[in-house]
């Protein structure tokens, strides 16, 4: 687990590095067997390194290192077969071969992300959904952990939007949905992660926002958001529940499902003490 993660998050020149080792030692090998041991497997795991850590320009990259390997190995191997025309007709099938393969395997991977982006996607908005918005939150807690860093988790309510709902009907209940999200996702950074969580309610996540600029940050979406209800002339108000994390003790042990619930009840709060408004926490 702790390999992949490293693969994952190390550098293109690493990602590029470490196959073509493997092409040159496969390639060693296989000069010093030749016919005796087909090496041609090893080959492919080379080029599936690179399709799924790296993508296809650099699979296709290798798996042409991978037929010259081949052919050279072959050539200077002292169990070669004196025809050479053979043996680079061999080569091109090879290489052509290597280069399906490497094509493949990165639809395959391409596939894969494709489907698992989908799963964390809410189909109305575009936005996260509950998944993804605690697989965010999961990494937040332990960036925080080594950076001690602050981040803020915000729950955001639509007030009243039930009762909108049965007055103009779901499809246009769910295109009123969709402006809103777009108008949160515009109005924060691209570091910043928004999340539709259920019907009419959404998650934030903000990154290295401590409590005064929490407040800065959300009295002026709080604004930009009534706005256009008003222009709208939509009976609806949002309610927030703000929960700031500073301390290393605030999130000791806490999960993404509690730190959710710590903003969802304050949440709960502004909606108890007159609903459109934020109620805001230190911790």
């Amino acid at each position: 687990m702790f390999m992949l993660e490293f693969l994952n998050k190390s550098p293109k020149i690493i990602k590029l590095i470490i196959p073509i080792f493997l092409v040159i030692v496969i390639g060693y090998a296989d000069f010093l067997t030749s016919y005796e041991i087909s090496w041609e497997i090893l080959y492919f795991i080379s080029i599936f390194f690179s399709a799924w850590y790296d993508g296809k320009n650099t699979s296709i990259l290798i798996a042409i290192l991978s037929g010259i390997s081949w052919l050279i190995a072959n050539i200077y191997s002292r169990h070669s077969s004196p025809n050479q025309m053979i043996l680079f007709f061999n080569a091109l099938g090879m290489t052509i071969t290597f280069i399906f393969f490497a094509l493949l395997f990165s639809k395959i991977r391409k596939i894969l992300r494709n489907e698992r982006r989908l799963v964390r996607r809410d189909f109305l908005t575009g936005l996260l959904n509950s998944k993804g918005f605690y697989e965010y939150l999961e990494n937040e807690i332990e960036r925080f952990k080594r950076y001690k860093s602050p981040f803020t988790v915000v729950y955001m309510d639509i007030d009243n939007f039930k009762q909108l709902n049965d007055r103009i009907g779901h499809l246009e209940a769910d295109k009123i949905i969709k402006e809103i999200a777009y108008r949160i996702r515009s109005y924060f950074y691209s570091v910043d992660t928004v999340a539709r969580l259920g019907g009419d309610e959404f998650g934030f996540l903000l990154v290295k926002v401590n409590s005064k600029k929490s407040k800065l940050i959300m009295e002026r979406l709080k604004d930009k958001l009534l706005q256009f209800v008003n222009n709208k002339n939509l009976p609806i108000t949002f309610s927030y529940g703000v929960a700031t994390f500073e301390s290393d003790l605030s999130i000791k042990d806490l999960s993404p499902t509690e730190l959710v619930k710590i903003a969802d009840d304050l949440m709960y709060k502004s909606k108890k003490n007159g609903k459109n408004r934020i109620t805001y926490k230190v911790y």
